[in-house]
C-alpha cells in the first residue's frame, strides 16, 4: 500500500475516550483481571490509560506503563509489518523492573493490523524478564484492521468487515463499515399526519440524548381496539405514546415535527445494542423490530 495515497479518517477526542472505556468494559466483562497494563506509544498509551481508569472504577487495580516501538523511518513501515525484527522496543526499564511471573499482563494498542508491533513487545519482554515473564498475557486494541491476514487480538472494539444488505417484505436495511456510526432512516405511512419522513444522524452520546432518546413510540387510533383485545399496549398511555388519527394527532404537541422517524431510530439502536452497536453507516427503509433483528443476527455471526 502506498501510504501517501491512504485515506485518513479522523474521530473526535470525545469519541476516542468513549470507545476506549467501552473496550475496558468489554475486558472486565470477559472476567480477565489484568494486574499490569502495558500501552504501546503513541496511540496505545491513551487507550491504555482509559482502560486502566475504567477497570479502576470497576474495582480492578492495575499498574501501568508505556513502551515505544519504532522502525527505520515512515517509508519503512511496510517492511516493519512484514519483518518484526525491524521493530525496536524502547522504554522497557520500568516494565522489566516491575513485572513478575504472577502478573496478568495486558498489552494495549490503538490499531491492530498485522500484530507485529505487539509481538515485538512481547518478545522483548520475554528476553528481558526470562523466568519473570507472566504466563497470562492478552492483547487489546481499539480498532482491528480487517484487511490483514493476522490473528485477532484478544479484545478489540466491534467492527464489521463487509457490507450487509437485508430485506424483508419490502423493507430494507444495510450496513457498511465506517469509522463512526451513522444512521439514515426513512419511513412511509399512508396516514397524512406521518407521511414520508427521513432522518440522518451521526450517533454519539450528545446527539442520542438530545435528538433520539426523547422520541416517543406511536400507534394508530383505528388499531387501538384490536390491539387492546389482544392484550397488547398495556403499558401505553397518551403521555408516553403518540396516537395518530389519519390527518392529525390525538395528543399533540409532538416533541419534534418528525418524532415518528426518530423513534424508529431509537428502536434500531435498542435492538442492535443487544449485540453491540457497530461502527457503520446504517441505511434503513421502513424499519421494524424484526428487520433490526435480522441485522443484529448478521452482526453477531
Amino acid at each position: 500500500m502506498d501510504s501517501s495515497n491512504a485515506t485518513k479518517i479522523f474521530i473526535s477526542e470525545e469519541q476516542h475516550i468513549i470507545d476506549s472505556y467501552q473496550l475496558g468494559a468489554a475486558i472486565f466483562a470477559s472476567d480477565y483481571r489484568p494486574t499490569f497494563i502495558l500501552g504501546v506509544w503513541r496511540g496505545g498509551s491513551t487507550v491504555a490509560l482509559a482502560v486502566q481508569e475504567c477497570l479502576a472504577y470497576l474495582g480492578v487495580a492495575t499498574n501501568h506503563i508505556t513502551v515505544r516501538t519504532s522502525y527505520e523511518g515512515r517509508d519503512q513501515y511496510e517492511r516493519s509489518v512484514e519483518f518484526k525484527e525491524n521493530i525496536r522496543v524502547h522504554g522497557k526499564s520500568y516494565a522489566l523492573e516491575s513485572i513478575c511471573a504472577e502478573d496478568r499482563l495486558l498489552i494495549v494498542d490503538d490499531v491492530y493490523h498485522s500484530g507485529r508491533h505487539t509481538t515485538a513487545v512481547k518478545e522483548a519482554l520475554i528476553k528481558g524478564l526470562r523466568r519473570n515473564m507472566p504466563t497470562e498475557v492478552r492483547v487489546a486494541a481499539l480498532w482491528r484492521r480487517t484487511d490483514a491476514d493476522a490473528p485477532k487480538p484478544d479484545y478489540f472494539f466491534r467492527e464489521i468487515s463487509k457490507s450487509i444488505i437485508l430485506n424483508k417484505e419490502g423493507s430494507v436495511i444495510a450496513a457498511t463499515p465506517t469509522e463512526k456510526t451513522t444512521i439514515i432512516s426513512t419511513i412511509s405511512f399512508a396516514y397524512k399526519a406521518i407521511g414520508n419522513q427521513t432522518f440522518v444522524i451521526d450517533l454519539n452520546p450528545k446527539s442520542f440524548v438530545e435528538m433520539i432518546a426523547p422520541a416517543r413510540t406511536f400507534g394508530f387510533k383505528d388499531q387501538f381496539q384490536e390491539l387492546s383485545e389482544l392484550g397488547l399496549i398495556k403499558g401505553g398511555s397518551l403521555e408516553n405514546a403518540l396516537v395518530c388519527d389519519g390527518e392529525k394527532w390525538v395528543n399533540p404537541p409532538l416533541r419534534f415535527d418528525n418524532e415518528p422517524i426518530r423513534h424508529k431510530i431509537l428502536d434500531l439502536i435498542g435492538d442492535l445494542a443487544l449485540v453491540g452497536l457497530p461502527k457503520a453507516q446504517i441505511l434503513v427503509y421502513k424499519g421494524s423490530h424484526s428487520l433490526n433483528a435480522l441485522l443484529a443476527s448478521s452482526l453477531k455471526n
